[in-house]
């Protein structure tokens, strides 16, 4: 995540303390500026506070609205904005994935 990043320095650091200060930056940004879309595009601080909660409820809400005022620009429903209840880091792959690999 870190080197793919367009900030990431083309040349090393200069030394611990330059690398320590560009990955405290990365991680402010990480946490409480980027949009992540695996959470419904929150930041993970606001998922990590509650926050998430009430941003999706109004996104939600703008939707729904949204769709009322213009419904022929609606083909489907509204986006999905609930909370994704449960995130992994890393998720294992089930089992059906494994096997559909096997048998291709």
């Amino acid at each position: 995540t870190l080197k793919y990043r367009p900030e990431y320095p083309e040349n090393p650091f200069a030394d611990l303390t330059d690398a320590r200060n560009w990955v405290q930056g990365f991680v402010g940004w990480y946490n409480e500026e980027h949009l992540h879309s695996a959470i419904k595009f929150v930041t993970p601080g606001q998922r990590h506070r509650g926050e998430d909660i009430q941003i999706l409820a109004n996104r939600k809400q703008v939707y729904l609205e949204a769709k009322l005022r213009s419904p022929n620009r609606w083909s489907g429903d509204i986006r999905n904005w609930d909370r994704i209840n449960e995130v992994y880091l890393n998720p294992e792959k089930s089992e059906s994935v494994g096997k559909k690999k096997k048998a291709a």
